[in-house]
């Protein structure tokens, strides 16, 4: 197993995710796949942080890379925060998926160029054991209820851009 290709591929699946948004015919389907959408995004993004980065971090010239990609994943929790909050009937749903759906380009542009390509500077049983560890994680993330990261990941997020002076429009400049 490939930790690279497994993140890639959730990556291939958030994008169908949200063609299939883009596609769906009534607002009911709309809503189940939002719910779809974040409960991935969750999942991937506690993945990410909890085993994918942490061991990218000790690389050299990782560490500004991986702030980076956890402020995108903090403004992307703050959307998914406020979609699973808003009914779907509300005027703004569309443009706040909209929203969702830029952020979350630009963070697997930017990962798939600079960051995911550096894991392969790690050792190959090291490789294998992160992906052995992100499939472990997974499962265990997808028996919690729908919705189990937004709040506290948005909270935490709030939290640390308050403390370090960024916001959301930095976010996405660093």
């Amino acid at each position: 197993m490939d930790p690279v290709q497994l993140i890639r591929d959730d990556h291939d699946h958030v994008r169908a995710l949200f063609q299939a948004f883009a596609e769906a015919p009534d607002h009911r389907t709309k809503e189940r796949l939002v719910k779809q959408l974040i409960l991935t995004l969750e999942i991937h993004e506690t993945v990410e942080e909890e085993i994918l980065y942490g061991q990218l971090r000790a690389l050299d010239g990782m560490a500004d890379l991986i702030a980076a990609a956890e402020a995108e994943h903090h403004d992307a929790d703050r959307l998914m925060l406020a979609l699973s909050e808003m009914p779907r009937a509300d005027n703004q749903y569309e443009a706040r998926v909209g929203s969702l759906h830029r952020t979350v380009e630009h963070h697997i542009d930017r990962e798939e160029a600079e960051v995911l390509p550096r894991a392969y500077l790690l050792d190959p049983a090291l490789l294998r054991d992160m992906a052995e560890q992100i499939e472990k994680r997974r499962r265990e993330l997808l028996t919690r209820a729908p919705y189990p990261l937004a709040g506290r990941r948005a909270r935490r997020a709030t939290r640390t851009s308050r403390a370090t002076g960024r916001d959301s429009r930095e976010a996405h400049a660093g």
